[in-house]
């Protein structure tokens, strides 16, 4: 979701999602991604206008758009193997699936379980008590 306006597009598609217009957000942000083509947040947009009104096969195509843009891209996957689950797609659905596994950011390490010596266990890399 656009957090502030880059440009005259994104500005009017925030202000159409303020609207509860989300037919004339999708037709913004399809302008802009003609133009912009290799802007994956603005396809990931586009794509949440789709799912928005219930169209799935223009939000798949416009996703596997985004992962053309940016291939490690895990929660445009995971949408996708959700969006194949829906269709009944379980062979590609579970292809998407592994990827947005393979591609989710690692967890964090712990913290330690004794929050007033936290400087000192990091300083000697002491994750556990």
């Amino acid at each position: 979701r656009y957090t502030a306006a880059k440009n005259a597009y994104q500005g009017l598609a925030m202000a159409y999602e303020k609207l509860g217009r989300p037919k004339d957000r999708a037709e913004v942000l399809e302008s802009y991604c003609a133009i912009a083509i290799q802007d994956a947040d603005g396809l990931l947009e586009l794509a949440k206008c789709y799912r928005a009104q219930g169209l799935l096969a223009p939000e798949e195509k416009t996703l596997k758009r985004a992962l053309l843009v940016n291939p490690y891209n895990a929660a445009v996957c995971e949408r996708l193997a959700a969006i194949c689950t829906e269709l009944g797609r379980e062979k590609d659905a579970g292809v998407y699936a592994a990827q947005a596994k393979r591609f989710a950011p690692a967890a964090a390490p712990a913290a330690p379980k004794n929050a007033g010596h936290q400087s000192e266990a990091k300083e000697f890399g002491v994750t556990e008590w």
